[in-house]
């Protein structure tokens, strides 16, 4: 016996990957300028675990702005598919991201950011991947693991310097161990439109 069902994927996330490469002749300006800083500054803690994360004042330095423009424009196209009407104003925060062998950022999420975002400078070969976790909250309460419609997924992004990749502020993400000798060193943003929250 044939059944016919109507069929409703509900509840998208989506993610998206942008290119950033026609910032990459500042990207030896900004890796000693984080060398430096890094070396005077206490790491901020946060999610990141064995390795360092600078205060979120990344854009208060004048040598990121192209970096600060750039990061804004992806924001605003992503808000344009979100389609909010009229666009909201938003306002952006960064901060560095040093992360050594042996080292990772545990899941979390960004509290009050409408998009979150992470910029990559430095991405050895096995440093971690970006993995995102499925958000719905009952869905890891079932014994089905896998990419399957209505299954419980983990999914994970191999990131490559000059990539910008952009996500849902509340979606939990973290990364994998990195087994790379060199650091994985990257600028978490966050894009806020309500004003921004207490540093």
């Amino acid at each position: 016996m044939q059944t016919d069902a109507a069929r409703f994927d509900l509840f998208p996330t989506r993610v998206w990957v942008f290119k950033l490469d026609q910032l990459s002749e500042n990207f030896s300006a900004w890796l000693d300028l984080i060398e430096v800083w890094r070396a005077s500054t206490q790491s901020q803690g946060s999610s990141n675990r064995s390795g360092w994360t600078s205060p979120r004042t990344v854009f208060e330095r004048p040598e990121f702005q192209p970096l600060e423009q750039a990061v804004s424009r992806c924001f605003a196209e992503a808000l344009k598919e979100i389609a909010p009407v009229p666009q909201p104003e938003t306002t952006v925060r960064g901060w560095v991201n040093f992360q050594q062998q042996g080292g990772f950022n545990h899941f979390h999420m960004h509290g009050r950011a409408a998009l979150a975002g992470v910029f990559y400078l430095h991405t050895p070969p096995g440093s971690g991947d970006l993995v995102f976790r499925d958000p719905r909250p009952g869905v890891n309460l079932v014994a089905l693991n896998g990419n399957g419609v209505n299954c419980f997924s983990v999914t994970s992004h191999t990131p490559q310097a000059g990539e910008f990749v952009v996500f849902p502020g509340w979606l939990e993400h973290g990364t994998e161990v990195s087994q790379a000798a060199e650091p994985r060193i990257s600028i978490a943003v966050n894009c806020y439109t309500t004003g921004l929250p207490p540093a």
